[in-house]
């Protein structure tokens, strides 16, 4: 994510010239100078293609559109070789506000960068693809990572997030359990189709969109999920598989759950507050830990599937929102995970769990 930052600082950059241009003879000279804008949407443009669509990028984007407005007349005077470098009063004021407009668009460049990504430390010693068939079409459905050293060589966590991950990143979770010595295999699941999901990220930006605007969410299920987790399985016929997941798939994932009871050693769910639980689970198959109050004991491990209810502001069902797209989890109303150190703590009451859940599935088949 710190190219998302480099190219924004860049960006707003090129605008600095056209605006003090009124201030200085040299810059006077350069009859070119209006053209800066207009690069500085083209590399605001590839910024977008190369990180995604991102709240954050918001105030960048309005400050460029300001800039090309205020600048567009000298643009047409320098396409048409006409002298574009005399300003009227009004001009000279009108850019000394774009200014402090654009001293505003710095400082929200900083204060909305994304937190650092988790550090692996840990070798990767094997990395696989895992792909099945789905009406006649060969599709990805999980990346594998095995790490050097192997803490547990019979064990598979399988995390399943809300939203489509990609073969070239690993969030925040899949980046902990591989340092922490786990076998993973990351879901890649398919974007919904339509023009406005071909950009990365889209998908949970437009989530972020529906919840701010109140749009109601589709539940229509895409039907690669299971057949990826049946996928996953075969290729780790024998091993332990537990389940790490979080946002809207858990629904799926619950009732795959009630038909192949004996398909995971152990599911842990993560859920927001206001979200209620799967319905169709039996009691004696599920326990439920709060974050607010969270009171960990063995027994939370002796059933098979645990639930972690997290508060509201923790965007529970977005992910790495809160460190990636900061404006985004503003705006609805929660603030920065610094650190990324929520998510973490998540994903440690998830090990805890894993390694009391471990001791009474060893051994079973």
């Amino acid at each position: 994510m710190s190219d998302f930052f480099v190219g924004e600082i860049l960006v707003l950059l090129l605008l600095i010239l056209p605006l003090i241009r009124p201030f200085s003879k040299a810059l006077k000279a350069a009859d070119a100078v209006p053209l800066l804008p207009f690069a500085a949407l083209i590399i605001l443009i590839f910024a977008i293609i190369g990180q995604g669509l991102m709240f954050s990028f918001i105030p960048t984007i309005l400050i460029v559109i300001i800039c090309i407005i205020t600048e567009f007349a000298r643009f047409v005077m320098f396409l048409r070789q006409v002298p574009n470098n005399f300003y009227t009063i009004p001009s000279v004021l009108l850019r000394v506000f774009v200014l402090f407009l654009l001293a505003g668009s710095f400082f929200a460049a900083f204060y909305l960068s994304p937190e650092r990504e988790y550090s692996v430390s840990t070798l990767i010693n094997e990395k696989t693809n895992v792909n099945f068939f789905l009406d006649g079409i060969e599709k990805e459905a999980a990346l594998c990572y095995t790490p050097e050293p192997c803490a547990e060589p019979n064990q598979v966590i399988i995390t399943v997030h809300s939203f489509p991950g990609s073969s070239d990143e690993l969030g925040t979770s899949g980046r902990y359990l591989l340092d922490e010595g786990y076998k993973i295999s990351e879901l890649i699941l398919g974007k919904k189709k339509g023009f406005k999901y071909g950009f990365k990220r889209s998908e949970i930006f437009f989530a972020v969109w529906d919840s701010l605007f109140k749009n109601p969410k589709s539940n229509k299920e895409d039907g690669e999920l299971i057949p990826a987790i049946e996928a996953i399985s075969s290729f780790y016929k024998g091993k332990e598989l537990f389940l790490f997941a979080e946002g809207e798939r858990i629904t799926e994932l619950c009732d795959y759950y009630n038909k192949n009871p004996n398909a995971f050693s152990g599911a842990f769910f993560v859920l927001s507050e206001d979200d209620p639980l799967p319905k169709g689970l039996k009691e004696d198959l599920y326990t439920v830990l709060y974050e607010k109050d969270l009171k960990f004991s063995e027994a939370s491990a002796e059933f098979p599937i645990c639930f972690l209810i997290k508060p509201k502001e923790c965007l529970a069902a977005f992910g790495d929102l809160r460190g990636n797209d900061i404006l985004a989890g503003i705006l609805l109303g929660s603030s920065r995970d610094l650190g990324r150190e929520n998510r973490l703590e998540t994903l440690r009451t998830f090990e805890k769990w894993l390694t009391l859940r471990s001791k009474i599935t060893i051994g079973q088949p």
